[in-house]
């Protein structure tokens, strides 16, 4: 069987098993369905592998197992990651005296986040993390791929610790290895 044949029928024959499994796992569709065309991304990937594979439906499930097993971590890393920024915003703020204090508000921060950032940035750190945008949302309205998506978020990341957290930039750093995608 050709192989763009055996992958459509694949594709057709558990795409619904598969994002019914994720949505019921993940209580977010859109998160569903990220995992699942991650998974048949990877099916393409390594399709002679699975085309002589025994059971390629159970290597499709351990793979959206897989997939919704590190999506779910990186998710709760960026959610640890920017609780922490916010945290580390607070604390340094509290050491500094009232007239020092660089920002009095949220929005005074925003103001100065979106200073800091072209346009595009400031709406793609919006819709991921006040919004809750999955990347695969964010990268079909930016027309770009979904790793382009995660690699502007880290770089943005970066960027603002740098600019905003001048003394505490270098931990930031250290830490953010753990995020890579």
């Amino acid at each position: 069987m050709e192989a763009n044949a055996f992958l459509e029928a694949l594709y057709n024959a558990n795409y619904e098993r598969l994002y019914i499994y994720a949505e019921n796992l993940l209580f977010n569709a859109a998160y569903a369905e990220e995992a699942v065309q991650e998974t048949f991304f990877e099916a393409v990937r390594k399709q002679d592998a699975l085309m002589r594979h025994a059971k390629p439906e159970a290597w499709l499930m351990e793979t959206l197992k897989n997939k919704i097993r590190v999506g779910s971590r990186r998710r709760a890393l960026e959610a640890l990651y920017f609780i922490s920024l916010e945290q580390d915003l607070a604390q340094e703020s509290k050491k500094l005296a009232v007239e020092d204090r660089p920002f009095g508000s949220i929005s005074e921060l925003l103001d100065a986040i979106r200073a800091l950032l072209p346009p595009e940035d400031y709406r793609l750190l919006c819709r991921i993390t006040l919004e809750g945008a999955t990347h695969l949302e964010v990268a079909k309205e930016l027309g770009i791929s979904v790793w382009s998506s995660q690699k502007r978020l880290q770089r943005i990341r970066k960027k603002l610790c740098k600019q905003l957290l001048p003394n505490k930039s270098k931990k930031i750093s250290e830490n953010m290895s753990v995020l890579r995608f």
